[in-house]
């Protein structure tokens, strides 16, 4: 079954076991994205020589919702106080989206490689 550009998810959603205490609330349900070239160009500003802190910047930049925290209070300062199991959680639906372009992205360069040869 051959995929379309319109079939790639370019985002998904899960929910965090403990949650991220925000203004006195616990925040569990999260939407995650493809990151762009500028996410991350920016996280690289942000996090500087640090590679951790580069890390954490871009997946803050790919959070496209986190509970009711606004966008622009979502950084790598922020996901320094998750728990590491909702940090994994996280991480999971970023290979799950990645994993999906991939496969995506793997049937768009054979596609062209035969659209190639026949020419």
């Amino acid at each position: 079954m051959e995929k379309k550009m319109d079939d790639i998810k370019t985002s998904i959603s899960g929910e965090l076991v403990i949650g991220l205490d925000f203004n006195g609330r616990k925040h569990k349900n999260f939407t995650i994205g493809l990151a762009t070239v500028k996410d991350t160009f920016e996280a690289q500003k942000e996090g500087g020589k640090d590679q951790y802190k580069i890390y954490l910047a871009l997946i803050a930049r790919r959070i496209e919702k986190l509970g009711g925290i606004l966008k622009e209070n979502i950084n790598a300062e922020l996901l320094l106080n998750l728990y590491d199991i909702d940090l994994e959680i996280i991480l999971e639906k970023q290979k799950a989206l990645d994993g999906s372009f991939d496969s995506f992205r793997e049937q768009f360069e054979a596609t062209e490689k035969v659209s190639t040869s026949t020419s």
